[in-house]
């Protein structure tokens, strides 16, 4: 019997040394991917925010203090995904399956209802993470405080030599306090997620035992057989309570995940910097019926079929009050907007135009 024992206890010992071993390595190789993938989404991200044109950066919600709140924030949130957060719902995941086969062999009506309690469990944790989401999308449309503070300091000299810090204060304890109707509300769905998890698991058992123990009368089960079962249906609970912890980080991985792609993926108007050709400028412009306004105000035309040459060596004088175009003619000329009809030549070739 104590040889029995000493082999027991050799085996317990090798099985925890082996997944200390394998847990410690898995972890690892996924904190390490996570970096890597951090830095790489980062990278990305500023990249494609300094191809754009202006005309991105005229949009209110691609505000410098916005898109820097995006880079700090998101990119450290699609860790999630990837980092030892994944591996264990992966883990657990597997758990769970392998539980629902074990009930399911030894009390088969047992495991049915015990997955189908799991299974609920797992949906209604998904649905509130899905909500937490939406109310993260909304915080993220309503946070000024972020933009609000960079430009503060970035102007701080400006603030105290003026001596408006109490107005600038209240200004971002306005902005932050106008989150605060959407965080509870978050507050209140996280709460909701988190008792409803941890209380399921009574409910399933008191389920599987009732059922358990009405197939024992009826004398359809063996009582081990039972037990086996619905111990099977616990660990299972357990792997979705385990598992369920992640979701909202999940959730919140990827609206981060979307937010950053969707500065990657978007192509400036004026076309990609490393394509086009490169000409031999002789210093002629010749702008031909030229009509241009600005994307965030299409309905206000600033040129209207303006045309005119500035040979090389020749000064022209771009005359007009303030709002006539003088800024903007420059500004297609660096191509920094795209012009809306006519053609802009340089060197006797149309450099763009529609």
């Amino acid at each position: 019997m104590q040889h029995i024992l000493v082999i027991c206890l050799i085996i317990l010992a090798s099985i925890g040394f082996l997944t200390f071993s394998f847990h410690f390595t898995a972890s690892l190789l996924f904190g390490h991917a996570s970096e890597r993938v951090t830095l790489d989404f980062r990278v990305r991200s500023f990249k494609a925010i300094l191809d754009q044109d202006a005309a991105y950066f005229d949009n209110p919600g691609h505000a410098p203090g916005k898109l820097i709140t995006r880079l700090a924030t998101d990119a450290p949130n699609v860790k999630a995904v990837i980092d030892s957060r994944m591996m264990s719902v992966v883990y657990n995941t597997t758990a769970w399956v392998l539980c629902v086969v074990i009930a399911l062999v030894y009390a088969w009506p047992v495991g049915v209802l015990g997955g189908v309690m799991s299974m609920s469990l797992g949906i209604s944790m998904v649905c509130l993470a899905r909500r937490i989401q939406s109310i993260n999308v909304e915080l993220i449309k309503k946070n000024e405080a972020g933009r609000m503070s960079i430009e503060i300091v970035e102007s701080v000299r400006t603030i105290q030599l003026l001596t408006r810090e109490k107005s600038f204060l209240d200004k971002y304890s306005g902005a932050s306090k106008g989150l605060l109707k959407s965080d509870w509300l978050r507050g209140r769905t996280e709460a909701l997620n988190l008792a409803f998890s941890q209380s399921f698991i009574f409910y399933a058992l008191a389920a599987c035992y009732a059922l358990g123990i009405h197939l024992i009368n009826i004398e359809y089960l063996q009582k081990d057989a039972m037990y086996r079962s619905v111990i099977a249906m616990l660990l299972s609970c357990m792997s979705i309570m385990q598992s369920s912890a992640f979701f909202p980080e999940l959730v919140k991985a990827r609206t981060a995940s979307a937010l950053l792609f969707n500065i990657m993926d978007r192509k400036p108007t004026t076309g990609d910097i490393d394509d086009g050709h490169n000409i031999r400028l002789d210093g002629r412009i010749h702008f031909e019926n030229v009509r241009f306004a600005y994307p965030q105000r299409p309905h206000q035309p600033i040129l209207r079929g303006l045309g005119f040459t500035a040979d090389r060596g020749q000064t022209v004088a771009l005359v007009g009050p303030s709002g006539a175009g003088k800024s903007s003619v420059i500004s297609m000329l660096e191509r920094f907007y795209d012009i809306a009809g006519g053609s802009v030549v340089s060197s006797s070739r149309a450099v763009f135009g529609k």
